[in-house]
């Protein structure tokens, strides 16, 4: 039998909760902690890849994870963005 991952195992689990007749939930805990996470990004926007990636690396709490996991994702953003970019004005020099 295949090992399934932790990630994998998690969805699952997600999505059999989501499906459940008259499931909810409730978001207020987690709304209650962004503006501890939006006070850690503003730190976080001056860290290099590398020192950003420790910082995931020693993430233990929930604010912390949330706030390196929102850093990162707006940068993976960014590159998506510029390089799509860049291969267009790319594509439109070779034309």
């Amino acid at each position: 039998m295949p090992a399934v991952s932790l990630t994998q195992r998690l969805k699952n689990k997600a999505r059999r909760f989501l499906e459940r007749p008259g499931t909810t939930v409730g978001l207020r805990r987690f709304a209650e902690l962004l503006p501890q996470i939006e006070a850690r990004g503003d730190e976080l926007t001056e860290l290099d890849d590398s020192e950003l990636t420790d910082a995931g690396r020693e993430a233990r709490d929930f604010v912390e994870i949330c706030a390196v996991g929102r850093e990162a994702a707006w940068l993976l953003g960014l590159a998506l963005v510029f390089g799509a970019a860049a291969r267009m004005g790319v594509r439109r020099l070779l034309r």
